[in-house]
């Protein structure tokens, strides 16, 4: 008896294990042939393992999609001009009132560099922003936009545990309710930024116990999962797989999480190829003395202003609500814990 009231002839059951953690258990009755043999049961291992991943990846980023949507809602709010920076001063985030005042659409604003899009000069806040990432408080620059044709005030703040900035251009000072904006960004920003430091930690832990792992079976599986939904849209795989590939020492859950999350980035770049241009994907492995895995698709590419952003937690290309801007960070995370680049 499976469970109470419900009974089977044959069952097979593999654990739902994610990154050394048994978070269910995935149980099949009644094969059609009577019994289960051992391809049955690779299989089933396969799909409780992506099983797992999805189960753990879903309750996280909805911890994630949470904080997330306080903190964009309080964003958002401000009624100054407001933006998140990387170490070189170019627009990671954006809010609505500065992309206003810029007279940009706000998806144009990310990649910018922002002291040339206030002043007119790409290194307008370089020691704004170096005294800031110090953790020195310096004043505010004021200065003339001839660009905007006024002056403007630029404050800069640094967020706790993270590499960037927290850039404020002030039209004027801060009333009592956009202060009170500004402090639930930055108690939300900490969170969500602890959320996903938790979160990245945890995906490094899973490679502690690492055995000798096929690399190009760990492919195969999981495209072979993936198949269905790469035909309903309408895109191709082709397989360049090296046959004199040696096993690489690591998490097999781990690595399967990292093939999936290429393949599902990948899908979701092609998905909106126009109809004379394939939507093809090719998973390719070689080894050069070590091993390789490439993932490339016929999508539109990665314009160059934020390519060195895409693994940056958070950050992603898609429409509100449809990205949580993790996959790749997760991958990086996963990949550098087994020695990758």
């Amino acid at each position: 008896m499976i469970v109470k009231g419900f009974q089977a002839a044959a069952a097979a059951a593999v654990p739902l294990r994610s990154h050394g953690s048994v978070i269910g258990t995935l149980i099949i009755t009644d094969p059609r042939e009577g019994v289960f043999v051992p391809e049955d049961i690779r299989l089933l291992s396969t799909l409780a393992t992506h099983a797992a991943v999805v189960i753990a990846n879903a309750r996280f980023f909805e911890m994630v999609r949470r904080a997330k949507e306080q903190w964009e809602t309080a964003f958002d709010a401000l009624s100054e001009g407001i933006a998140v920076v990387d170490d070189e001063g170019r627009v990671q985030r954006s809010n609505r009132a500065l992309a206003s005042l810029l007279g940009t659409p706000l998806q144009s604003v990310v990649g910018t560099p922002l002291g040339e899009a206030l002043l007119g000069k790409p290194n307008a806040l370089q020691e704004l922003l170096a005294a800031t990432r110090r953790g020195d408080r310096p004043a505010p620059l004021v200065a003339r936009s001839e660009r905007l044709r006024r002056a403007v005030r630029v404050n800069a703040a640094r967020i706790p545990g993270a590499a960037t900035e927290q850039s404020m251009l002030e039209q004027k000072e801060l009333g009592k309710k956009d202060r009170g904006h500004l402090q639930v960004i930055q108690e939300q920003a900490e969170r969500a930024g602890r959320i996903v430091r938790n979160l990245l930690t945890f995906a490094r832990k899973g490679s502690a116990e690492r055995v000798p792992v096929d690399l190009n079976d760990v492919i195969r599986r999981t495209l072979s999962l993936t198949a269905y939904d790469l035909k309903l849209q309408d895109i191709t795989v082709e397989r360049e797989l090296s046959g004199a590939l040696p096993d690489v020492f690591g998490d097999r859950h781990g690595l399967q999480q990292v093939v999936l999350n290429l393949v599902t980035n990948a899908a979701h770049a092609v998905a909106e190829n126009p109809r004379e241009r394939s939507r093809q994907i090719t998973v390719s492995t070689w080894f050069d003395g070590q091993v390789h895995l490439r993932v490339a698709d016929t999508g539109p590419g990665i314009p160059d202003e934020i390519v060195q952003s895409v693994f940056t937690p958070f950050f992603t290309t898609k429409e509100p609500g449809k990205g949580t801007g993790l996959g790749l960070s997760i991958t990086y995370s996963i990949v550098e814990s087994h020695g990758g680049p």
